[in-house]
């Protein structure tokens, strides 16, 4: 196919039947469409890293910050809301809580036995250190 060995009529049959010239390229379309499923389901995409599918969502994003992930898959993932950097996307939620906590009690300060309560105090001690 790719050297042009296929006549035109075997390509369109070929076509015809759905068939899949690039195996790497249909293989991540499975994961992707797996993957919009699970966000359809759980609201996010993080699967379990310990599992075949979680190592490729991982790869997903070192391929992203490599600059070796295609525009088209980019794309594609951004369109499911896809959190490229899941350290600062904890950090926005927990900023969100906190949001929702100052509405709600008119001020910011959780209890500090929580682990939101540690977070909210590590942004106090990480703001005096400059290090925010």
């Amino acid at each position: 196919y790719k050297r042009g060995s296929l006549s035109e009529d075997r390509i369109q049959k070929l076509n015809a039947i759905d068939f899949k010239w690039d195996l790497l390229e249909s293989a991540w379309e499975c994961k992707y469409l797996l993957l919009v499923e699970l966000k359809k389901k759980n609201g996010r995409c993080r699967p379990k890293l310990s599992t075949s599918f979680g190592e490729w969502v991982h790869k997903q994003r070192v391929n992203y910050k490599r600059g070796s992930l295609s525009e088209d898959r980019i794309q594609k993932l951004n369109a499911i809301d896809f959190k490229w950097d899941l350290l600062e996307s904890a950090w926005e939620c927990k900023y969100l809580l906190l949001v929702e906590l100052k509405k709600k009690n008119g001020r910011c300060r959780p209890k500090l036995s929580t682990s939101f309560g540690e977070w909210v105090h590590k942004q106090r001690v990480n703001y005096k250190r400059g290090s925010l």
